[in-house]
């Protein structure tokens, strides 16, 4: 998600703000989760700091789409 990471790179680095800001980039799609977690152990993290792997699943209509992008990675 191209806006979540314009997002991140603005400075913002709440895990919350951004999944509610990626919330509502994907209105009207059912969100079934979006996770921000550290990429080698899977936990949920309360904010971005290096590496960070965003995942997503939704549904539009009745296709479940899933994606995930990482932050941070081009700071590193």
């Amino acid at each position: 998600m191209l806006e979540t990471k314009a997002i991140y790179r603005n400075g913002e680095l709440s895990s919350k703000e951004i999944i509610e800001s990626a919330k509502a980039i994907l209105n009207p799609v059912k969100i079934q989760y979006i996770e921000l977690v550290d990429p080698d152990t899977l936990k949920d993290v309360e904010k971005v700091n290096g590496k960070t792997v965003m995942a997503i699943a939704a549904f539009a209509g009745i296709t479940r789409l899933i994606d995930n992008t990482v932050l941070g990675e081009d700071d590193l």
